[in-house]
Formats: structure tokens, C-alpha cells, sequence
């Protein structure tokens, strides 16, 4: 089964992003923290994460993405951003990000994106 990893600290999203992939037969965890979701990260390897770029316990808008692309079991990990920021394209390219999703977002829209990106073709 497919594992995704939501890196937000809002319990609501959190909650509404999870019912969007119910039914969708993949695992889904949600981290309130960068710290937390490194950590499970690490020692779980999900097959994309989904992450905010603005979290209380990292400075600055990319960190959590610098941090995730510096880490050399991490790396890898198909990326989708969502932030209320607007894209920074250059910052989605040198990351290497698969999709970045303004807030307010369509939740179909990420579904799909996501789902693309773990089912094999």
C-alpha cells in the first residue's frame, strides 16, 4: 500500500486533505510539525509527501523543502507543495517539486496529482 505524508500544521486541513484520499487504498499520515514529520519520514520512507511551506518550528518559507532535499534518504521523495504564498518558480524547479497548489486549492485537483505520482503507469 502507498504511503503519503502531509507536513502541515493546520489539524483541519490535515483532516479535510485525509478524506480526500479515504477510499483511495494508500496510507496516510499527518505531521503537525517539521521536526515530526522528518522524523517519521526518515523511519517510514512515504512515497510522497505533501508539505506546507511555512512552519512554526523551521524559519523561513523553503526550509522544510531545503531540508528534505539535503537529506540523503529523503531526497528522492516525490514532493507537492501547498502554501498560500504565491509559486516561486524558480525555488519549484531548483527543488525539483511535482506540483505546487496555491491555497485555497482544489481538492480533486491534488487527489489526482497525488495519486499520479504513486500509482504506476
Amino acid at each position: 500500500m502507498a504511503s503519503i505524508l502531509l507536513i502541515d500544521d493546520d489539524a483541519k486541513l490535515g483532516n479535510i486533505i485525509r478524506m480526500v484520499f479515504y477510499n483511495h487504498n494508500v496510507q496516510f499520515t499527518h505531521a503537525h510539525s517539521a521536526a515530526e514529520g522528518l522524523n517519521w519520514a526518515r523511519a517510514q520512507q512515504p512515497d510522497v509527501m505533501i508539505v506546507d511551506l511555512l512552519l512554526p518550528d523551521l524559519p523561513g518559507e523553503w526550509a522544510l523543502v531545503e531540508a528534505i532535499r539535503r537529506d540523503e534518504q529523503l531526497r528522492m521523495v516525490p514532493l507537492v507543495v501547498i502554501s498560500g504564498f504565491d509559486p516561486d518558480h524558480d525555488k519549484i524547479t531548483r527543488y525539483g517539486v511535482s506540483a505546487y497548489f496555491q491555497k485555497p486549492f482544489s481538492s480533486a485537483e491534488l487527489r489526482g496529482h497525488v495519486l499520479n505520482l504513486i500509482t504506476p503507469v
